[in-house]
């Protein structure tokens, strides 16, 4: 076993990571946005608060849960963008040794 996290391919280190990378990007991106994105309002001062709604200097509309007040291309947006970001990421790390 060994200190990095590489997914267990260190004994096996000709083993492709396919879906690896996007997978725990996507994962990522999906529990970062269910979490924290609700709490932005509190600290964005042009944001307005989904309790109170807009005000003349809060006028921004909040994203609400997985950003879906933005419109439902939007998370799918955000999800599929950091699959292949981590698609691209672990195809540079497959290519480089151990």
């Amino acid at each position: 076993m060994t200190g990095r996290n590489d997914g267990g391919h260190a004994e096996n280190p000709g083993r492709r990571r396919d879906w690896g990378w996007p997978v725990r990007r996507a994962r990522f991106t999906a529990r970062f946005d269910r979490e924290n994105l609700p709490v932005l309002p509190a600290m964005h001062p042009r944001m307005a608060n989904e309790q109170y709604g807009p005000t003349v200097v809060r006028q921004v509309e909040p994203p609400g849960y997985f950003a879906l007040h933005y419109g439902v291309r939007t998370p799918v947006s955000v999800l599929v963008a950091h699959a292949v970001f981590g698609a691209i990421l672990g195809g540079f790390c497959s290519f480089s040794t151990p």
